[in-house]
């Protein structure tokens, strides 16, 4: 079919471009007339195109067509390394930076800004060769200065542009000493102790490198409005609605075949399904899995599902009074009907949780499946035996948009029949891990997903008597547990690895800071027009090759 010029758009392709299309105000009014409220849509712009980035006009050549996605959240700071704000707000820094290295199938690393390594014999020194012509959107180099700069302001407290909410230095960084340029594409990387895992860790999303002069230009704004190396130049966004980044053409690897992204949130179901339907989306991760079999019977559609990389979980602030006994929170975990929440909320479409390493990874442990099997008067006893047997009150929070509000209904109800009465709180998902993190919460419902190949990511991003995640969403600091973790990193093969990591596992279930309920599949759906786009077991979104027919 031939290309129409960017000038040429239907009707229907000007609502699929807009704030709000047709089928997103279908669903709303049909919530409304149903006694609900439509999701929020504030009209914060949280950026535009960055000072010496192209105009959009310069940008849409026509290529490959304009994308929209949609998916759960869009914040207002789009620092790879802060305050994770959800993963449609993700895929913005997952295409506008880079990292040193990369993985697109959770498998093999693959070389990004770096172009090679070498390790020192003691495990300690890494040495990057840097891919050489590579520019920021904003026409400034990138470099070995650039490396040391984004990565020394997260581990040096003294660094005159220090980030303190650089929160994802545990999971990019452990164990990291210094790291520094040692020539214009030549940066060195020095450990504390050898780690197995480190080039995994630096394939992180939230490693990504960010202009230098960005920060240093607007050191409290740099984050809305994200400058890096990436295929995609950062556009514009309003929090809370949506966010559209463009192809980049001066992109190191070749302009990516899209012109536009258009991300937008659609907080529930009816209106996700609604808007796939109607053509108005073209893809998403985020969809109600008792629809899959009508979106594979669409011949407009394509539905993949794949084994996923994470593990749905409760939370718990063991340090609140009625849940500080292990054995509260061993009933908890008895309480649960783990089976009765795939069925109910993911139609079968998971797994059965035990540790926190799902299947996928290599670290998982199928002894663990019925470490806290369904037992209520188990559960009953354990209350009784902890000094509740007349029952507690507990707060339960959970995001407002998807399965969750559901979810929360469900874990209430098994909750109730042991005794403890909760009260849910629903929170915006943007907001929703921030507010975790201030340890308010009794119980909070909420997933883990794996952004690297390696399964001591969500351990270190998690735990640790120096990880302030830790302390304020669960209450937990053992210091052998640490040791232990730490210890792990240097073991050279995986499978003294594996076992390392499943004592640590064992340790979590026993101390119950978390209850693992289940593991994902996720499934992807697309219009038959997307072409391209390869589903990950994470829910990164990586955009440089998919392309999309008119």
């Amino acid at each position: 079919m031939k290309r129409r010029e960017l000038g040429q758009l239907t009707r229907r392709e000007l609502l699929r471009l807009g704030g709000v299309g047709a089928a997103s105000l279908l669903a709303s009014s049909l919530l409304q007339a149903c006694g609900a409220s439509p999701s929020a849509n504030p009209a914060t712009s949280t950026g535009a195109v960055p000072t010496g980035v192209p105009s959009v006009q310069s940008k849409l050549a026509g290529q490959g067509g304009i994308l929209v996605a949609a998916g759960d959240g869009i914040g207002d700071n789009f620092y790879p390394a802060a305050a994770f704000q959800g993963w449609a707000h993700s895929w913005v820094f997952d295409n506008v930076f880079e990292t040193l290295y990369t993985t697109r199938d959770m498998k093999a690393l693959i070389p990004a800004l770096a172009l090679s390594y070498q390790v020192s014999a003691d495990g300690l020194t890494y040495t990057f060769q840097l891919r050489q012509g590579v520019k920021f959107h904003d026409g400034t180099a990138f470099n070995a200065a650039a490396v040391e700069f984004n990565y020394m302001r997260m581990l040096d407290n003294t660094h005159p542009f220090y980030e303190p909410n650089a929160i994802f230095r545990t999971s990019v960084l452990p164990g990291v000493a210094q790291i520094k340029a040692t020539g214009e594409y030549e940066v060195q990387v020095i450990r504390q102790y050898p780690d197995s895992a480190m080039l995994a860790a630096l394939a992180l999303p939230y490693a990504g490198i960010v202009s230098p002069t960005s920060i240093q230009s607007d050191p409290k704004g740099y984050g809305a409005k994200p400058i890096g190396t990436g295929p995609f130049v950062f556009e514009k966004a309003t929090k809370g609605s949506e966010a559209s980044i463009l192809a980049n053409s001066n992109y190191w690897n070749g302009r990516p075949k899209l012109d536009r992204v258009v991300i937008r949130v659609i907080a529930d179901d009816q209106t996700m399904t609604a808007s796939l339907l109607s053509g108005e989306v073209d893809i998403t991760p985020f969809v109600d899995f008792k629809n899959l079999q009508t979106f594979s019977a669409n011949p407009n559609l394509k539905v993949q599902v794949v084994p996923a990389a994470s593990t749905g979980y409760i939370g718990i602030q063991t340090q609140k009074p009625n849940l500080k006994d292990v054995r509260v929170r061993q009933a908890i975990a008895h309480a649960i009907n783990k089976q009765d929440l795939i069925s109910t909320i993911f139609y079968g479409e998971a797994y059965l949780a035990g540790g926190i390493v799902p299947p996928a990874l290599w670290a998982y442990d199928p002894d663990y499946k019925d470490y806290y099997n369904f037992d209520v008067q188990k559960a009953k006893d354990l209350l009784s035996q902890a000094g509740f047997g007349a029952g507690l009150d507990l707060q339960l929070w959970c995001q407002i948009s998807g399965f969750w509000p559901r979810m929360a209904e469900l874990v209430q109800s098994q909750l109730k029949a042991i005794g403890i009465n909760t009260t849910i709180q629903q929170v915006a998902t943007a907001k929703f891990y921030a507010a975790a993190s201030e340890g308010k919460h009794d119980l909070f419902l909420g997933d883990v997903t794996w952004g690297s190949m390696d399964p001591e990511e969500a351990f270190y991003a998690f735990y640790g008597c120096q990880n302030p995640r830790s302390i304020s969403r669960w209450g937990f600091c053992d210091a052998d547990f640490d040791s232990a973790l730490a210890k792990q990193s240097t073991i050279p093969d995986q499978e003294g690895r594996k076992k390392a990591l499943w004592n640590l596992q064992k340790r979590l279930l026993d101390y119950v800071p978390q209850v693992f309920n289940y593991y994902q599949r996720f499934a992807t759906v697309m219009n038959k027009r997307v072409a391209g786009y390869q589903p990950m077991a994470i829910r990164t979104m990586y955009l440089e090759g998919v392309s999309v027919t008119m």
